[in-house]
């Protein structure tokens, strides 16, 4: 299909010049009147054919054009085929960024010799192809991220279905321009549900048969590594879309292919040459990402057009307004035709370019630009840290860019900075922003607290790992704490030191104001305990409840945060005394963890391989062997549970067990680690006559997503052994715990 729309628009820019009379691409069906589906038109022109597939011009008598598209199925297969994209692309319209399906219908006329006719009736993307619109000039960095934005945002559209959709075939041919000028993406015809995860267990046979229909759906040049060869054992599914998009990206900027000779070992280890500097070197930590040989290490598409979205604030680019220098005017012949009515007769000349269809533009689109701000330059740049985020940095001094920027960061409604009480504030931002945007950011925070708070003092606690460069006149703490991604928690003492130096610096004026900045979670976490600790509460539900609720959108704090405020609200409502009675004091030796049922985690989705670490305090005393080869592998059903051996480590306050499903690499030839949960708990508030401390799957820290990979009832319980020799508290131990 994508050839035949291409036709189309060749045959459009064609036409003009064509004599008076001439007929091109001419087809019986010229100039007559057809239904599909209750839409009454009349064929104007024939745009393309192909072997079994025609696409006409059409009409209705209101003006409005569209393209329609004619198929013939001679089989079983075929029909199936047809019937599936008309589907697809039913299922996926109404997005801004993918051609829209207007309606379908099947016959059996006598024209089709036996064959089945499918009738696909579309808009007609009168604006032209990118290709073609990349043969008038170089695209300049504007027009690019414009283009590669709109790209994402189709794919985005259909792998974050309720049952993902891979397109497989997207190439720079499938990218057209609609009569706004807006991209919008084509050609559904090898799109696929289907995910393969290969393994050793696959015969040759099957390796060969899945490697064939991957032929007959993919253009070689944007063929990803895992499916032209198998036997690197790498999952085949949505990632495909991304490697072709890495192409893309390439192709818009340098006008030429990375592997523009197909070449199979060049694809495979992903040997391409990219520029070293130039007006496009913005783009390559993208193209680098995308183009990775592992599927596993590229972005999945949220993540890469989160990237992207980024990157445009950063350049200063509006997506929501259409790609520059489109000559929409000359593309869409200038003038709208004359409606037809019942007195006209067919035109058999050489068809007047088609107007522009009806504009469809979905507004619900650029809604969730404008609100998805924060959350998206969270993502983003913690993806391109550390790969060329410095070549932003000269877009800071530009004010357009800092509004901008500012509008992004914080939805276009100013810095997010909530009062939770009268005296105490927090001020979210995102870890992993570089300089470029965590700058201005941080100065429009800064300059909102001096307007609200005017001649009282504030003080900022920077829990995040960016360390903030705006001068608070001395009244600035730099407490990072573990970042959520390393299934680590902050530590008991850390929080309470914090609450006590904020406790003290309150107390030094009545007008005085705390503010907590950094991630979202944990600004939550810590209010919360400041609730708690200053007793203006007794359970930790309800300093969570007190907060989230007046926040715009859901907050989700891991498992392990919420037994962090647990124990403090022990300790900030309970006496000495009767802390003595709860606190235990003596050392923890773990003896095994055990697991039931087996999490799901291979690539088969059977069982797993885990890989255990033991951290204490914050500090990592103990783990499990790295030897690849010595680590057993749990696979249902020949193992019910899994249990491993912890070496008796003794440990002591807060302690967190690790839980990770190992893999081998072949490409960096090194084991990889995927988290699957995380417990945690504090060794001086166990029972003491307790043998082992049980976790259900909502105590775990674990990613949301991963739920299906450890089914209900799932549960992990750590084997304790508590040593009788009494650890007395220390003098300072003792000073917070029986305050």
């Amino acid at each position: 299909m994508t050839d035949l729309f291409r036709s189309a628009f060749n045959y459009l820019n064609q036409a003009a010049s064509r004599p008076p009379g001439a007929v091109g691409g001419d087809h019986a069906l010229v100039g007559t009147n057809i239904e599909v589906g209750g839409f009454k038109l009349r064929i104007r022109a024939l745009l393309a054919e192909g072997g079994f597939a025609l696409v006409f011009s059409a009409q209705d008598a209101q003006g409005n054009w569209y393209a329609l598209k004619r198929q013939l199925a001679a089989d079983r297969e075929a029909t199936e085929a047809v019937l599936k994209e008309i589907r697809i692309l039913r299922e996926l319209t109404g997005h801004p960024a993918i051609l829209r399906y207007v309606q379908a219908a099947q016959s059996n006329s006598p024209e089709a010799h036996g064959r089945t006719e499918f009738l696909l009736l579309t808009e007609l993307c009168s604006g032209g192809s990118v290709v073609d619109f990349m043969q008038q000039s170089t695209l300049t960095p504007e027009e690019i991220v414009k283009i590669f934005s709109a790209s994402c945002s189709a794919v985005k559209h259909m792998h974050e279905r309720p049952v993902p959709i891979t397109h497989r075939d997207i190439k720079i041919e499938n990218l057209l321009f609609d009569a706004q000028g807006f991209v919008k993406l084509c050609d559904f015809g090898s799109a696929t549900t289907e995910v393969y995860f290969v393994d050793d267990s696959w015969t040759a046979l099957r390796r060969s048969q899945v490697e064939d229909d991957m032929q007959k759906h993919t253009t070689p040049m944007y063929r990803a590594p895992e499916i032209l060869d198998l036997y690197q054992n790498f999952p085949i599914g949505p990632s495909q879309d991304v490697w072709a998009l890495g192409c893309i990206l390439f192709y818009l900027s340098y006008r030429t292919h990375p592997f523009e000779d197909s070449a199979k070992l060049r694809i495979i280890n992903a040997k391409y040459t990219l520029p070293p500097t130039g007006e496009y070197a913005m783009f390559h930590p993208l193209i680098q990402r995308c183009l990775q040989p592992d599927p596993r290490n590229r972005p999945n598409i949220g993540e890469l057009s989160d990237c992207v979205s980024a990157l445009a604030v950063a350049m200063n680019v509006d997506l929501r307004t259409r790609v520059p220098r489109v000559d929409l005017g000359s593309l869409t012949g200038g003038s709208c035709p004359e409606p037809l009515s019942r007195s006209s007769q067919p035109l058999r000349n050489a068809p007047p370019r088609p107007p522009p269809p009806a504009p469809v533009r979905n507004e619900s689109l650029q809604q969730d630009q404008q609100a998805s701000g924060l959350t998206q330059s969270a993502a983003v740049f913690g993806a391109l840290k550390g790969q060329g985020m410095s070549l932003f940095k000269n877009f800071k001094d530009r004010s357009a860019a800092v509004v901008q920027t500012v509008q992004s960061t914080y939805g276009g409604k100013g810095p997010d900075v909530m009062f939770v009480t009268s005296r105490l504030a927090i001020a979210p931002m995102a870890d992993g922003m570089p300089e470029a945007l965590a700058g201005p950011a941080e100065d429009v925070m800064r300059q909102y607290l001096m307007d609200q708070c005017q001649d009282r003092r504030f003080a900022v606690y920077n829990l995040g790992q960016r360390r903030l460069r705006g001068d608070y006149n001395g009244y600035l703490s730099e407490t990072p704490m573990p970042q959520i991604a390393s299934g680590t928690a902050p530590t008991l003492n850390q929080i309470v030191t914090i609450a006590r130096n904020v406790a003290v610096f309150l107390r030094q004026e009545k007008s005085n104001v705390v503010v907590m900045t950094g991630p979202e979670q944990q600004c939550v976490l810590m209010a919360a305990a400041l609730l708690i600790y200053s007793r203006m509460t007794t359970k930790s539900p309800s300093a969570v409840d007190f907060i989230t609720r007046r926040r715009t959108h859901p907050v989700y704090l891991p498992a392990s945060y919420h037994r962090q405020l647990d124990v403090l609200s022990t300790v900030a409502h309970s006496s000495g005394e009767e802390l003595k009675m709860i606190v235990h004091n003596r050392p923890v030796l773990l003896d095994n963890i055990q697991i039931e049922p087996i999490p799901l985690f291979n690539r088969m989705k059977t069982g797993c391989r885990p890989y255990v670490e033991v951290y204490s305090a914050g500090t990592k005393l103990w783990n499990t062997t790295k030897e690849y080869e010595q680590i057993r592998s749990f696979e249902s059903p020949d193992a019910r549970t899994v249990k491993l051996d912890l070496g008796s480590v003794p440990v002591g306050d807060d302690v967190t067990v690790l839980a990770y499903h190992t893999r081998w690499s072949r490409v960096t030839n090194r084991i990889q680690l995927v988290q699957m949960f995380s417990a945690s708990f504090h060794a001086n508030f166990v029972d003491p006559n307790a043998s082992k401390v049980d976790f259900g799957r909502g105590d775990l820290d674990r990613n949301l997503d991963d739920d299906p990979k450890m089914p209900d009832p799932f549960s992990s319980s750590v084997l304790q052994l508590i040593r009788f020799g009494k650890r007395l508290l220390g003098e300072e131990e003792r000073v917070w715990i029986c305050e």
